[in-house]
């Protein structure tokens, strides 16, 4: 659909090394309905209108209220959407991590939150690359008010305007963070925990393996990060906590029906290090292993 791809510049946005830009962007925008990407991180709010996003492969319609995130150098171009009612318009929000150093924060990895579960809840029928994040949707009146802050802010530019932008921005990043827990606890389809149910019957069946994230992936087509949090959401453990639950359910096992020595049942269970398994075990059971034998 769309074959040239213009690059932005943060020198073009950015006043006196300020790394923050915030404006209030119409349907009749220079950049409206054209392919670009950027150097700098965009957040932008819809304050009025629909239009069609396009974002890598994906193309998908927003509308007032929703917030969309977009990384550095991923394509993407707003398609305003004319049906007679309110035009297109939104807060623009543009700012690098190097915003945040000096407060001591660090850099807010972005890429990151490409493979949280939000955006895969939200998307799950598309390929969501992993430099690329996507749309939020919330019946929060917060993000609408920190937009107004820090356009007022960053418009009147008054004494102090940015650490008030910094700080402001910090909260915005913190609420896009809730959102994305929230989605977490509530959103977990059909299909979904058919894909966890079939994670959890590998482990089962191999708990005596080398198990690692990339053997349990590769058949259900996900990303580690995301394949973590589904796992976590659906059963309440991490992948790590649940093979080895797995692995001392099976161990008791052996230990009671058994005369086998501790050293093979532990081999057997998938342990290597005697030591790491006797530690595991008495952090399950709350006994060693030939206390509960003997118990």
């Amino acid at each position: 659909m769309f074959e040239d791809v213009v690059e932005l510049q943060a020198q073009d946005y950015f006043k006196n090394g300020e790394q923050v830009y915030i404006h209030i962007d119409c349907s009749d925008s220079e950049y409206s309905g054209v392919m670009h990407k950027h150097d700098f991180i965009e957040i932008v709010f819809v304050i009025s209108g629909r239009a069609r996003h396009a974002i890598g492969e994906m193309i998908y319609e927003v509308k007032k209220g929703d917030l969309i995130i977009v990384n550095y150098g991923v394509p993407h171009a707003f398609t305003p959407i004319d049906d007679g009612e309110e035009p297109f318009s939104t807060y623009d929000l543009l700012f690098t991590t190097e915003l945040f150093e000096i407060t001591g924060i660090g850099k807010y990895d972005f890429s990151s939150l490409a493979n949280s579960y939000l955006f895969y809840t939200l998307f799950s029928d598309s390929a969501i690359g992993e430099n690329s994040l996507n749309l939020i949707r919330s019946d929060s009146k917060e993000f609408a008010s920190l937009f107004e802050k820090i356009y007022e802010e960053y418009t009147n530019r008054k004494s102090g305007f940015m650490n008030m932008l910094r700080a402001y921005l910090i909260e915005l990043i913190t609420f896009i963070f809730r959102e994305i827990d929230k989605k977490t606890k509530r959103d977990i389809t059909k299909e979904q925990r058919e894909v966890v149910s079939k994670a959890v019957d590998y482990m089962k069946h191999n708990f005596n393996t080398r198990i690692n994230l990339d053997s349990i992936v590769s058949d259900i087509f996900l990303s580690k990060n995301y394949f973590r949090q589904l796992f976590k959401s659906t059963t309440g453990m991490s992948v790590t906590d649940f093979i080895q639950k797995t692995r001392i359910e099976e161990a008791c096992r052996l230990l009671l029906s058994t005369d086998r020595t501790v050293f093979d049942i532990a081999g057997d269970c998938g342990f290597t290090d005697m030591k790491f398994f006797y530690k595991i075990f008495k952090k399950i059971t709350g006994k060693t292993p030939g206390d509960y034998r003997k118990q």
